[in-house]
């Protein structure tokens, strides 16, 4: 019976190597919908928790699974970029599950009573949730996250632009926003980033021409299910992102997307034959 109980000292051994946290922006694949994490030297955010339908809850079955493998059982904070649910669906599962720290929504307008009544029935605290109405800058110790508030008008419109400043990249977040607010935030100024996810999935009203070229992303990653009803991405986001010159990058084909720093902070795609055997092994 020794070598039994040596053989399963070695394997929950590998197991532990194999949940370390870990430096690194993944996009998950969660089907239609949105989730990404930002880790960094012990700070994990997330942005958008996937879906959740009458079939399936996102957070539950894609978003706390890809955490539990991370070994993060704590998030500094939780940016829900609109009310729509295949991007806050899945925030119950995460709240049942992991410590969070904040719940931030960043809009013009704040939040709504009937909004703030959804937040309350998935689980968000009072002393949880933050409320951003105008451009800030917030620390999470090892990068920084560039808030801008989108306009007003129907959840789409009121996306944010959210920037993270991580090393010596960028990586430009805008949920659902359409190409009406990208020109909002093309005048501002707004500098860009080496990685940009594609707003809404990819349809044909977001990725305008000029957008991309303020943006200048050398990554465009598009997150979207799997032959999904609404044709995400569409020819016409996929076309202008290839001829901006960027890579296109997507979820539903691709699966989650991760980027982790080399020795100078550079953020490099990690494809799933990078992973160590052992990795791969316990990736379940």
């Amino acid at each position: 019976m020794r070598w039994i109980s040596f053989a399963l000292g070695v394997i929950f051994t590998l197991d532990m190597l194999s949940h370390r946290t870990v430096d690194e922006v993944a996009f998950f694949q969660v089907g239609q919908g949105d989730a990404a994490l930002i880790s960094k030297a012990g700070s994990n955010i997330l942005v958008d928790t996937g879906p959740r339908n009458d079939y399936f809850d996102g957070g539950q079955r894609f978003v706390w699974p890809e955490l539990h493998r991370r070994g993060i059982r704590r998030l500094d904070a939780v940016f829900l970029t609109h009310f729509d649910r295949d991007h806050y669906g899945g925030l119950a599962a995460i709240l049942e599950r992991v410590q969070v720290d904040r719940v931030i929504i960043v809009d013009v307008e704040g939040v709504s009573s009937v909004n703030l009544a959804i937040l309350e029935t998935l689980g968000v605290r009072s002393d949880q949730l933050v409320i951003i109405r105008s451009a800030e800058l917030l620390n999470f110790g090892s990068f920084k996250v560039e808030a801008v508030p989108g306009l007003t008008g129907n959840d789409n419109f009121k996306s944010p632009f959210l920037a993270v400043n991580y090393g010596v990249d960028r990586v430009i977040l805008t949920g659902d926003a359409p190409s009406e607010v990208e020109k909002y935030w093309s005048k501002l100024g707004l500098a860009g980033g080496r990685i940009l996810k594609a707003g809404h999935h990819g349809s044909d009203k977001s990725l305008g021409m000029n957008w991309l070229e303020i943006m200048d992303p050398q990554y465009v990653v598009f997150s979207c299910g799997r032959n999904n009803v609404w044709g995400h991405p569409s020819f016409g986001a996929l076309g202008r992102a290839k001829q901006s010159g960027a890579s296109v990058l997507r979820t539903d084909s691709m699966g989650t997307l991760r980027f982790m720093p080399d020795a100078t902070g550079r953020l490099h795609l990690v494809s799933r034959e990078d992973r160590a055997a052992v990795a791969k092994f316990f990736q379940r």
